[in-house]
């Protein structure tokens, strides 16, 4: 079951996971390292960008399920 608020440390976790650079991840999501930065200590990321950071990383919905311990938003919220 997925939490109404996905803390930034979820798109975190993933980073870790993949091994990439704040300045990396941010490149792969289209935006700086300031503001991928401030996504990862925002205490709620919007449905849509988590679903754009799974993409982005390579990862799947199991890989963010197993890292955060619940699963991803639906992508329609």
């Amino acid at each position: 079951m997925c939490p109404k608020k996905i803390p930034g440390e979820a798109i975190r976790k993933m980073r870790h996971y993949k091994g990439f650079k704040q300045h990396d991840a941010g490149e792969k999501l289209g935006i700086g390292q300031q503001a991928y930065s401030k996504m990862e200590k925002s205490a709620d990321v919007k449905p849509h960008k988590i679903h754009k950071a799974i993409k982005a990383f390579g990862c799947s919905n199991e890989d963010f399920e197993k890292l955060n311990g619940y699963s991803p938003p639906p992508q329609n919220e």
